[in-house]
């Protein structure tokens, strides 16, 4: 098996980027040298996963059907076109081992796609890679993954699951991983510029050649929101397929001429023991050390959610809280290796003390957020928690009284309303607050809103 690491700007291709190309031809010359290293494999299928295709939070969208299809037109390159036949036998096989290891993925058919809006096409991040599997003369069936809103545990246990799939049906496989580092490596960067875009980048080449998986799949949260990637869930993905695999590994390029990094590898797997189990102790080690230290009241959502979903009942508040904490609004939030798994609360106080808030919250998020399954047992080992105390919420007249780090902010009009907590990772300008929970109330950008704001004191 092998695996291919690459970028997927349209502007490397000289029939999009024209006379920008020749400032990205270290990525185009390494791109091309990996695919025809790949076409002299003569593999049976190629496994492909982008951050651009269908994108659903809860779930891997598999392409279903016998062919796909897909070009440039969007970039002006229509002439650049994509046309591959689907591996079903791989793809039924695989959601099979996928629904017996409760890895949450689903044949994203015609149907499904219609009543969605997706268009049934290739996204460029596989159409860009491809461009270089036929200039090296390379035809095969494809299996078509879209990355998830799940974690990149998840997305490596996908991994794990491609890979098994591919052994067992004995398929010569090409793997390849679409995605770009940071988009925010200058100031004129598609995302503009931040000091960890560099880090990032530093630093998730470093993982990529010393195969630190558990670093690449349990990353600092917020350098992962600041850096604006979209390449860690594909190369979770790859990683996860060589699971079995003693890998061997090169880095054949890295620039960023535009304020994105480009990063070319790639990887020759040979039959070894599994990282599983050592990845799993990695993360239970994490959770620990921050368990470890969690504050009264975060201990008190854990133990309130894992007797509920233990037991079944609702456990009663200690006494020692009750009597001395008074009536407050609050949220509760889970995590679940890095990505949001829950969170329910209120705005104004709803119960006779906090303790009791604490209690019916953490419950609440962790078996009542209608955007997630409810925690299962099994869950619970690897769930970190946080506990926000809310001040009295304030009208404001003005963006200049906001702050996205220090405030949280309540969009409303009417009975619609959106709230969001302060200091979320990735949410760094007053627009984008604003932004993501006007979307949350569901209001139109053309309404008008009343807008107030909320000091939380956090507790982890």
């Amino acid at each position: 098996m092998m695996g291919l690491l690459m970028p997927h700007a349209a502007v490397v291709l000289p029939e999009v980027g024209g006379e920008d190309a020749a400032q990205v031809r270290v990525s185009y010359d390494a791109m091309l040298r990996i695919a025809r290293e790949a076409s002299e494999l003569q593999p049976d299928i190629v496994v492909v996963v982008s951050p651009h295709g269908p994108v659903f939070a809860d779930a891997f969208a598999v392409w279903g059907g016998q062919r796909i299809a897909g070009n440039l037109s969007e970039f002006g390159a229509s002439q650049i076109h994509v046309d591959c036949r689907l591996d079903q036998e791989v793809r039924e096989l695989l959601l099979m081992r996928c629904t017996d290891r409760r890895i949450n993925a689903f044949e994203l058919e015609e149907s499904t796609a219609r009543e969605y809006g997706l268009a049934r096409e290739l996204d460029y991040g596989v159409v860009v890679p491809f461009y270089f599997l036929q200039k090296s003369g390379l035809e095969a069936p494809v299996l078509h993954i879209a990355v998830s809103g799940l974690s990149r545990f998840e997305h490596y246990r996908l991994g794990m699951a491609i890979g098994d799939v591919l052994t067992d049906l004995g398929r010569r496989a090409v793997v390849i991983a679409s995605g770009d580092c940071s988009h925010r490596l200058t100031d004129d960067a598609p995302a503009g510029y931040h000091t960890d875009g560099a880090r990032f980048d530093k630093l998730l080449r470093h993982w990529v050649e010393t195969s630190n998986v558990a670093e690449i799949l349990f990353a600092d949260e917020e350098l992962v929101a600041n850096a604006a990637e979209d390449v860690l869930r594909p190369l979770s993905v790859l990683f996860g397929c060589f699971d079995r695999c003693q890998i061997s590994l090169r880095i054949i390029s890295y620039e960023g001429p535009f304020g994105v990094g480009y990063l070319t590898a790639s990887f020759i797997g040979v039959s070894g023991s599994t990282r599983y189990p050592d990845i799993v102790a990695f993360r239970d080690q994490l959770v620990q050390k921050r368990r470890m230290k969690e504050h009264r009241y975060v201990k008190l959502a854990r133990e309130a959610l894992e007797i509920f979903v233990r037991e079944g009942r609702v456990m009663d508040p200690p006494d020692d809280l009750v009597n001395r904490e008074n009536r407050k609004a609050i949220f509760v939030s889970i995590k679940k290796d890095g990505e949001l798994r829950g969170c329910i609360g209120s705005l104004e106080p709803t119960e006779n003390s906090l303790p009791e808030a604490i209690i019916r919250y953490a419950i609440e998020a962790g078996t009542e957020d209608p955007r997630f399954f409810p925690v299962e047992q099994e869950e619970l080992s690897s769930l970190l928690y946080t506990v926000d105390v809310l001040g009295q919420p304030e009208p404001v007249t003005s963006f200049q009284q906001l702050d996205p780090a220090r405030y949280g902010i309540i969009v409303s009009d009417g009975c619609e309303k959106g709230v969001l907590l302060p200091g979320i990772p990735g949410i760094d300008s007053v627009q984008e607050q604003f932004a993501v929970a006007r979307e949350k109330a569901g209001i139109e950008p053309d309404r008008e809103v009343k807008i107030s704001r909320f000091t939380v004191e956090r507790f982890y």
